[in-house]
C-alpha cells in the first residue's frame, strides 16, 4: 500500500492484491467491456475470495465441477 501526500487515498501497486485482481475482473465483465449478463461485483468478490479465480483466463476457464467444489 503506498499514499502519496498529494493524496488522501491509499493505493496498492501489487497487482497481485485481491483489490486489484477484483477491480480488473469486475472491468473486464462491466457493460464498458464485454458485458457479461449474470457477472457482477459481488459474484468476483467471491470467485476471488474462494480462490477460484485470479485473472481474466480463469474466469474464462471456469467450470461446473470448479464451481460445484
Amino acid at each position: 500500500m503506498h499514499r502519496s501526500e498529494a493524496e488522501v487515498v491509499y493505493r496498492c501497486h501489487n497487482h497481485a492484491c485481491s483489490a486489484q485482481i477484483k477491480g480488473h475482473l469486475q472491468h473486464f465483465v462491466s457493460k464498458n467491456a464485454l458485458d457479461i449478463d449474470g457477472v457482477g461485483e459481488k459474484l468476483i468478490e467471491q470467485l476471488v475470495d474462494h480462490g477460484l479465480v485470479n485473472t481474466v483466463d480463469d474466469l474464462l476457464h471456469l467450470d461446473q465441477a470448479t464451481l460445484s467444489g
